[in-house]
């Protein structure tokens, strides 16, 4: 029963997150792509191939959870630590949702480094799998989104000639 519980909280994830990615990719797909006939990259070509890269994990993700539904057998009872591991997976998941599309809105008025920082940064601590313990467990991610951010920025701007947002602080 609680098996069957869990993959249906993750086909309802998968709903959400396929609504997100539709409408990523529909914002994705009205930048500009580049020149006809060209082979340089627009500032499209990025954000259109990380919105299908999200549709592919999410239909991954949907089958996966289709296929855990097929398999829940109908007697069995989850132990406490698999009820919470599926809640743990919703929360994780719904909050990586909302994450993304604060990222989104905040990428234009905030500017790219400064928004990309702290979205890996936030990330980055969801998905270590333990709860924070001191003061070097927010210094690493935080030191992971600023040479991300600054790295990808570069790659961007000084090898595709594609200029990013600057935001707030002109960075």
């Amino acid at each position: 029963m609680e098996n069957k519980r869990q993959a249906l909280g993750g086909l309802i994830a998968c709903g959400l997150l396929a609504v997100v990615t539709v409408g990523y990719l529909v914002m994705a797909l009205g930048l500009p792509s580049g020149p006809e006939n060209s082979t340089d990259l627009g500032a499209g070509t990025y954000p259109v191939w990380v919105g299908i890269l999200l549709a592919a994990l999410t239909l991954t993700m949907a089958v996966q959870s289709i296929l855990q539904l097929k398999r829940a057998a109908p007697g069995r009872v989850a132990t406490k630590r698999q009820s919470s591991d599926g809640r743990r997976t919703l929360v994780t998941l719904v909050g990586s949702v909302l994450l993304t599309a604060a990222y989104v809105a905040a990428f234009e008025p905030v500017g790219f480094i400064i928004a990309t920082t702290l979205y890996l940064a936030v990330f980055a601590m969801i998905f270590r799998g333990r709860k924070p313990a001191g003061a070097r467990d927010f210094l690493m991610p935080l030191v992971f989104g600023i040479v991300t951010s600054f790295a990808l920025n570069a790659l961007f701007v000084y090898l595709l000639g594609v200029l990013l947002p600057l935001g707030l602080f002109g960075f």
